[in-house]
């Protein structure tokens, strides 16, 4: 369980880093000078953010091989690839969001650090939300996409899970990215 929560929430520390990537871009007018250059704007954004998932991808890829050597058996490889692709996804979309919200590189830093410390717990990624009293499992279900990546992983390594049985998950992580 601890494996892919932690994972989860350090997935989140690097996505949300975009948000202080664009704070600093936009305070040093280098974000200017960017878009100034002969390039659509949509492939600049969609550089950075492309570099941002698959530095995700990269956390989570560590995360994996560091639960394979512990002895971890994940279970079905395409359910286990599809939910850290959808969560990575979602948690880039969230550094997005969040950069879109912050204005400065200090408050950037600060969400940067607030939202997966928030996240994480209320997710389920430092214990199981089933130990937790059914208002919080709610809460947490509607609040982190934490909450969905640990419960397709608990399908996949605990319960033997096939990836259609981790679809739905998958289709609440995509909700969650479409929103943000």
């Amino acid at each position: 369980h601890s494996i892919p929560g932690i994972g989860s929430m350090f997935v989140l520390f690097s996505a949300t880093a975009l948000a202080q990537l664009f704070a600093s871009e936009r305070q040093n007018r280098t974000l200017q000078r960017l878009l100034s250059m002969p390039l659509r704007h949509s492939h600049i954004l969609m550089g950075k953010l492309i570099g941002q998932f698959m530095l995700c991808l990269l956390t989570f890829g560590v995360m994996l091989a560091v639960g394979t050597l512990l002895g971890v058996r994940w279970g079905d490889p395409l359910g286990v690839l599809a939910v850290v692709f959808t969560f990575t996804l979602c948690a880039t979309a969230l550094g997005l969001a969040t950069a879109a919200v912050a204005r400065t590189a200090n408050q950037a830093a600060g969400l940067g650090f607030l939202i997966p410390m928030v996240m994480a717990p209320l997710g389920g990624a430092w214990w199981p939300l089933d130990i937790t009293p059914q208002f919080m499992q709610v809460f947490g279900r509607i609040i982190s996409p934490i909450a969905w990546s640990q419960e397709g992983f608990t399908k996949l390594i605990y319960y033997s899970a096939s990836f259609a049985e981790v679809v739905p998950n998958l289709l609440v992580l995509l909700l969650f990215t479409a929103i943000f």
